[in-house]
């Protein structure tokens, strides 16, 4: 989202987030930037928030997306360099039921494994998605002080370990990390932990790395801008309908207006609109793992760089190694847009959550 309306102003904060966020995410170089890529994959992810200090809630059902909308409008008094967002925590329920999926599937582009009558396969990018209302919650949270408008989607990290049991409702808990300052704003992780019915450990966990702008009296220095590493991989035609946005809303729940038209992206400063970050690294992982039954276990990082207009006709990189696959997507000019790597459960080190006391500092 983007609280300006000059039409470069939200595409060029997008373009500039990457400069902003942790020297962990970064890649950059040529000659070992697919070594760079692979050390973007988690080796661990918490199940839980680690303050000590924790402000849980409790939420029988997930909230509509759309019934936060108008919250994220809403003044905030922002946050100021050197603050802290409080550590917010909320706990929920989820059923996924195989329509959905094969929705799902088939919009990211399984079609072909969204046929399958019973007990469609769930990508490890499915349980991001839809954990997207807990996310919208927190953001929108009365003790949230940053508005949402402006926040930019930075990078993701996910690991799935185990097959969620889909047959009884599922157990979600989300949760708001460290914030950390940079050079024109902070970062901030949302992470997630799913569970399975009467299960106490999670199979899935997941993280978030939001970056809001911040303005500031006294111009801070940015850090060093970061070459964009393209892999030498295997090429692709990558093109996107105008309405493939649209398409998408109604699966993720997500009808921010600007994914949907050229009209309502230009009043949140985009010329065109832009595709979902999470159709992109979805359809991304399709690209990789045609069938949707070769990924769902194992991890996955996501590093945002760019957001891709809609129409778009570009291009998609895939690299096979003896870990799994890198995939990039680039945009209408040629620029590297998103990079993800993921590496599946039987072909490479598995990590494992990090299990944490609520009450550890």
């Amino acid at each position: 989202m983007s609280e300006n309306t000059a039409e470069n102003t939200a595409e060029n904060t997008a373009e500039n987030t990457a400069e902003n966020i942790s020297t962990s995410h970064q890649v950059s170089g040529n000659s070992d930037s697919t070594e760079r890529l692979w050390d973007m994959l988690p080796a661990s992810l918490p199940d839980r928030s680690e303050s000590a200090e924790v402000i849980d809630t409790e939420l029988a059902t997930l909230p509509a997306m759309k019934s936060m909308y108008l919250k994220a409008l809403k003044r905030r008094p922002g946050l100021h360099r050197g603050e802290s967002i409080p550590p917010l925590q909320v706990e929920s329920v989820l059923s996924i039921d195989s329509p959905w999926l094969k929705r799902y599937l088939k919009v990211c582009g399984w079609a072909e494994s969204a046929e399958r009558i019973d007990d469609p396969p769930l990508p490890i990018t499915a349980p991001q998605t839809l954990a997207a209302p807990l996310h919208m919650y927190l953001l929108t949270h009365p003790l949230f002080p940053a508005s949402t408008l402006g926040v930019v989607h930075a990078a993701n990290q996910m690991i799935a370990t185990r097959h969620l049991d889909l047959s009884a409702p599922l157990r979600l808990r989300g949760w708001i990390g460290e914030t950390r300052w940079k050079a024109r704003g902070f970062e901030v992780d949302l992470h997630t932990a799913v569970m399975s019915h009467g299960e106490d450990s999670p199979s899935w966990l997941g993280k978030t790395t939001v970056f809001r702008s911040v303005k500031e009296r006294e111009e801070r220095p940015r850090a060093a801008s970061v070459e964009d590493p393209i892999i030498e991989g295997e090429r692709s035609d990558l093109n996107l309908p105008a309405d493939l946005g649209r398409r998408f809303a109604p699966i993720a729940g997500d009808y921010n207006p600007i994914h949907l038209y050229p009209l309502t992206a230009r009043l949140f400063g985009f010329k065109r609109p832009i595709i979902h970050g999470m159709w992109t690294i979805a359809h991304l992982l399709q690209r990789g793992y045609p069938h949707a039954e070769e990924a769902q276990l194992g991890r996955m990082s996501v590093l945002f760089r760019r957001p891709l207009s809609l129409p778009l006709n570009s291009n998609a990189l895939l690299m096979s190694t003896n870990n799994g696959r890198l995939l990039q997507a680039l945009d209408h000019r040629g620029k590297l847009a998103v990079s993800a790597a993921f590496c599946p459960l039987d072909e490479g080190p598995m990590a494992t959550s990090t299990p944490v006391s609520p009450t550890t500092s």
